[in-house]
């Protein structure tokens, strides 16, 4: 009895000058939160200047962030039990990070992503964030049984979850029309969302998830017909500049 006194006494020391270590580090929320508010920037400025190379080298950097996030939660620098919710793909900019990885055709940075955020015993795919990060990631891993298998127990659950669902069966099955009506539902649902934000609004303006999904369909030989505003033509096709005249 006196050990196991002992042992607690020095595991609660332990934990304090733990917490007081950490307690010098940035907060893990200032990454997922810079995150958001550079790309919600950036998409306001690709949609006044109409120019994606700043677009893209702001996502890019952006991304890293997401992943130094991850990393450091991985390492052990933060304290899970208090940070419960932007670890396992709960945080939206997790799963953001990802398809926007997607956009730039870097889909080594969306797998990087998804091996650093999820564990299979966080598997908790009823919370949509970590549902959006799982059906991507599980795509890209070509892990096509447990995709299957994630897409049958949510093929009708209605809403954002299910056109997520209508997306990579259309993938899968290359189907223009289950892939039309995801994206153009992705939109609808989640224009509302962004329209309910408190904060971080301009990340609506460009909807990283239909955007990405359309890139992946016409990658397939998917044909896909633009949702709306919110997914870019100028992502889709950009044009080529015109070399200058000497």
């Amino acid at each position: 009895e006196q050990g196991i006194k002992e042992a607690k006494d020095r595991s609660r020391a332990t934990t304090l000058k733990l917490d007081a270590l950490q307690s010098k580090l940035p907060s893990p929320y200032l990454f997922s939160n810079l995150f958001m508010a550079r790309c919600g920037w950036s998409h306001a400025n690709l949609y006044l200047e109409k120019e994606t190379d700043d677009w893209d080298k702001t996502v890019l950097n952006s991304i890293h962030l997401v992943i130094e996030l991850h990393q450091d939660l991985r390492a052990g620098k933060y304290r899970l039990d208090k940070n419960s919710d932007i670890v396992g793909g709960r945080a939206l900019a997790t799963g953001e990070a990802m398809y926007a990885a997607m956009i730039l055709k870097k889909p080594e940075l969306a797998l990087e992503i998804f091996s650093l955020a999820t564990d299979p015993s966080l598997y908790f795919h009823q919370i949509f964030n970590v549902f959006r990060v799982w059906i991507l990631g599980l795509y890209l891993s070509e892990d096509y049984a447990e995709l299957k298998k994630l897409l049958r127990t949510h093929r009708y659950a209605g809403g954002l979850r299910e056109a997520y669902v209508l997306c990579f069966l259309g993938l899968l099955l290359k189907d223009k029309d289950l892939m039309n009506k995801g994206v153009r539902d992705i939109t609808k649902h989640e224009w509302e969302l962004w329209q309910a934000q408190t904060k971080d609004r301009g990340g609506g303006i460009v909807n990283m998830g239909a955007t990405a999904l359309t890139l992946m369909a016409l990658d397939r030989g998917i044909a896909v017909k633009l949702p709306g505003p919110t997914v870019p033509d100028i992502i889709i096709a950009p044009k080529k500049k015109a070399p200058r005249k000497a």
